[in-house]
């Protein structure tokens, strides 16, 4: 497609706000590979930024756990407003072809009046307004001439479609781990470690496979932001020892004095 029609994905970025799309674009590249691609998943939103733009992981990145995805959200909602603003404004036009309730074949015109009701959905080139459902959304400077608003609703029959068989998820296992690229499995280390950390019953990858300090320090840091660390570094490391030694029984793990020397930089005693 050429610039007088883009796909919708694309018409989010050249025909929106500038300032906002630069926004959106320098924070996506505080995350990792692994980050956004947790966070498009989860969130349905898509990402701006190339691969190389993106912050690199560095050794034992993992262990940061997910990252706060809250200013991104927020940034990602206002360019979706701005983009909004305008197919209501008519600085573009949206047409696509209906998929539900009924299967059509040919582009119709989404009116722009619809904008408060739409949920758009970037990565996939769709949209949903109530039980209407376009794919192949295209954006266009001009109107759409009312020859082309064909296959509506009224015209086209209703498809009877076969009902989609359903399949049982593929199971984790040793081959089917190594076909994964290093940021998905970097974002499965990462979720191994936010569980040890939040579930009491979750077990930890036995030493040697992982670092264990960096597990503690993590814990030991939001102990802190809950507010329950102990009131000196030796009790708090104390604890931590105890703690560490329950996620990995019947191995070595450090001693509460190598914890204690390991983590002085970085007690900080319960707040006041």
């Amino acid at each position: 497609m050429d610039d007088l029609c883009l796909p919708l994905r694309e018409a989010l970025t050249k025909w929106t706000s500038p300032a906002l799309v630069m926004k959106l674009k320098t924070l996506e590249r505080n995350y990792t590979l692994a980050d956004l691609t947790y966070f498009t998943s989860m969130t349905n939103r898509h990402r701006l930024s190339d691969d190389e733009d993106l912050l690199k992981h560095g050794q034992d990145r993992w262990i940061i756990g997910t990252p706060d995805f809250g200013v991104l959200i927020g940034a990602h909602d206002d360019l979706v407003r701005d983009f909004r603003d305008r197919w209501v404004r008519e600085d573009f036009y949206l047409r696509g072809v209906q998929a539900k309730p009924a299967l059509t074949t040919k582009h119709r015109h989404i009116p722009g009046v619809w904008s408060g009701e739409c949920k758009f959905d970037f990565q996939n080139n769709s949209l949903t307004i109530g039980e209407l459902k376009f794919v192949a959304v295209a954006a266009s400077r001009t109107a759409i001439e009312d020859a082309l608003d064909i296959g509506s609703a009224a015209a086209a029959p209703a498809i009877s479609q076969p009902v989609p068989e359903i399949h049982s998820p593929p199971l984790v296992t040793a081959e089917s781990v190594r076909s994964l690229t290093d940021e998905e499995v970097l974002t499965l280390l990462e979720d191994h470690a936010r569980r040890v950390i939040e579930r009491d019953a979750a077990r930890l990858i036995a030493p040697g496979k992982i670092s264990l300090m960096p597990i503690i320090l993590r814990k030991m840091k939001q102990r802190y932001e809950q507010n329950e660390t102990r009131e000196t570094l030796a009790a708090e490391a104390a604890y931590l020892a105890e703690w560490i030694f329950s996620k990995v029984p019947s191995h070595q793990v450090p001693t509460a004095g190598s914890i204690k020397n390991a983590m002085r930089n970085n007690y900080r005693a319960p707040k006041a």
